[in-house]
């Protein structure tokens, strides 16, 4: 693992050939003949959304100074002169505005999105960009592999969007530090890329200190060949290795081809949070390949970690982190130091309210998080704690104080989060609806929790979190949330801790694969129906009075009560026991961070 000092990076030499202009046609001039043919079937408006996604990850490539770049920041002028974006309940664009092909800020953006995502050529254009990016990463690569220090994979950022965000108070550095997870399946299943970032909050306080884990998830495998394979057999049997066969690009180097591929998400994922994760430590936990390197745009202080050094790290209890799935973000919980965690996908960008506003998701994380949660009696008026909210009418006086928060649980515009089956019935379906409020969830009710947008109090309530042993080699997968979810919340309630749900808000860019999605929730869906009654009758011991005790006492009930429903929860109950250890053994308070690979210390 190499650490960088403020997110030095050493792009590869830019192409010899300039950016392209900011024209259609000129764009898809630049595409190889086979590929071309492919896209001169499409009309002339999926054409145009076509040259726009590969214009973006052309101007991205063409990088050479990423330090001055910012991509898709909510702050960026939109050329055009209209209202902003909107969509109805259906998820389609409602405004009247054309989005402008030269223009890079967000609300184009979306609205090429909306384009896109309801062509009935959508499939063929993802094909058609499949098909360059393979020939882009060729390209690229081949110069590239005399020069040991080049690494393969390149974090990329558009050259032609820059921002005057500042984040307006900071937090010391040493208080905060950013976690980034990725994950590499070489089975063209469901890849993701954690981030585990350390952020305070400085108009809330000085001295907070927190951590932003950003989730990247990209890759599914999908034996649909698309319309293509009707209209040009031919010439898509020359590309038909990489067409479909994993959606989204698994290695660095085929990032920013398309906006809801791997690298380009991660890469707009990173540069619009850039006001609010810029001034903290960033760690990479790089799962997968450990050959395969992330580079971060520079401006970053960050440091690496692979799966070796998890394995390094932790040695055999390293078989509780999971391989190849978001889980394995739970590596990122063990070795930060910090107090509050902030987990996001890679495919959540910066939301906005009703009035327009960007949503400061980070800040109101914090606020959840530092004012108290009332599960014991429900406040109609929802959080008592926000400004211009108080305890109503017959709330009883003794409880007013509340409890400490120990998770705070944001939502999402845009695409929710669904399981496989309600996606396949209702596909086009998209969330519009701003609720501006946050509620404490009541006392021995439990939540399917989301990883997408969550933050905790790691002092409180880390040890539980486990993401549980999903992913490689495992039965099961997408549960991962939901079971550190169900886990904590019977903890809290053991232990007399809040949970809250509501704001802060983030936009859900894209919706995962439903039939992939189907096959990894498969058993889930049946073992649901045991896991819950199980977690409602939980009643553990008075004497459990940490969250470890708590958690050991459930890794036997775990063990004892559902091994029955499959032998999966033996094997689970005991990894459960395992990260206990781990924790304690990272923890503890003479344990120093683990040196890098390269025995650099970090920060």
């Amino acid at each position: 693992m190499k650490v960088k000092k403020k997110g030095k990076v050493h792009p590869p030499p830019p192409p010899s050939s300039k950016s392209p202009d900011k024209d259609p046609d000129t764009v898809l001039k630049l595409l190889p003949v086979t590929i071309l043919a492919l896209a001169l079937s499409l009309p002339n408006q999926d054409r145009e959304v076509l040259a726009y996604l590969i214009a973006r990850s052309i101007f991205i490539t063409t990088t050479t100074n990423p330090s001055s770049l910012v991509t898709q920041h909510p702050k960026n002028k939109c050329q055009t002169k209209t209202a902003p974006t909107t969509a109805n309940k259906n998820g389609k664009y409602c405004g009247q505005e054309v989005p402008l092909f030269q223009c890079g800020c967000f609300d184009c953006y979306i609205r090429f999105w909306y384009r896109w995502d309801s062509s009935p050529n959508r499939d063929f254009i993802h094909q058609v960009i499949e098909a360059f990016d393979e020939h882009l990463v060729q390209s690229i690569e081949c110069p590239k592999k005399h020069k040991r220090r080049k690494k393969k994979g390149k974090v990329l950022m558009m050259d032609h969007f820059e921002s005057d965000n500042k984040p307006e108070k900071s937090v010391p550095e040493a208080e905060c530090e950013v976690m980034v997870v990725q994950e590499n399946l070489e089975s063209g299943e469901i890849e993701r890329t954690e981030v585990v970032e350390v952020v305070g909050c400085g108009e809330l306080t000085g001295n907070l200190e927190m951590e932003v884990m950003t989730v990247h998830a990209s890759g599914y495998n999908n034996n649909h060949k698309g319309l293509a394979r009707k209209v040009l057999p031919a010439i898509v049997g020359l590309l038909n290795s990489r067409l479909w066969s994993n959606l989204w690009s698994r290695g660095i180097n085929r990032e920013g081809l398309i906006f809801w591929g791997k690298s380009l998400i991660f890469i707009w994922h990173i540069d619009m949070w850039r006001p609010f994760f810029q001034p903290y430590h960033l760690i990479i936990v790089q799962d997968g390949d450990p050959s395969k390197n992330i580079l971060v745009p520079d401006g970053f202080d960050c440091e690496l970690y692979n799966r070796n050094d998890v394995n390094r790290v932790l040695g055999p209890k390293s078989s509780c982190i999971s391989f190849k799935d978001s889980a394995c973000r739970c590596f990122g919980f063990l070795v930060s130091k910090k107090k509050y965690i902030f987990t996001i996908d890679d495919d959540c960008f910066v939301g906005k309210d009703p009035s327009g506003k960007e949503i400061n998701a980070l800040a109101q994380h914090i606020q959840n998080l530092l004012t108290p949660s009332t599960p014991f009696f429900f406040n109609t008026l929802y959080d008592p704690f926000r400004e211009g909210v108080d305890f109503v009418r017959g709330y009883p006086f003794s409880l007013r104080g509340g409890v400490p928060t120990a998770i705070s649980h944001g939502l999402w515009l845009n695409i929710p989060d669904y399981d496989a089956p309600t996606q396949l019935v209702k596909p086009l379906e998209r969330n519009t609806r701003y609720v501006d409020a946050v509620l404490t969830i009541p006392k021995g009710t439990l939540f399917p929790m989301c990883g997408m947008n969550l933050a905790f109090d790691r002092e409180l309530i880390g040890p539980a979190m486990y993401f549980g042993l999903m992913g490689d080699g495992q039965p099961i997968g997408r549960y991962d949330d939901m079971w550190a979810g169900w886990c904590a919340k019977v903890i809290c309630d053991h232990l007399s801790l809040g949970v809250k749900t509501g704001l802060p808000y983030i936009w859900h860019s894209k919706a995962s694969n439903p039939f992939v999605n189907l096959k990894k929730e498969y058993k889930g869906i049946y073992w649901q129906e045991d896991i819950i009654p199980f977690f409602q009758s939980v009643v553990l011991p008075k004497d459990c009075t940490t969250v470890q005790q708590c958690y050991l006492e459930l890794s036997k009930l775990v063990k004892e009560k559902l091994s029955p429903v499959d032998p999966y929860f033996n094997k689970l109950g005991d990894a459960m026991v395992t990260w206990i250890e781990a924790w304690d053994l990272l923890n503890s308070p003479a344990q120093e961070p683990a040196a890098p690979v390269d025995g650099v210390k970090k920060n």
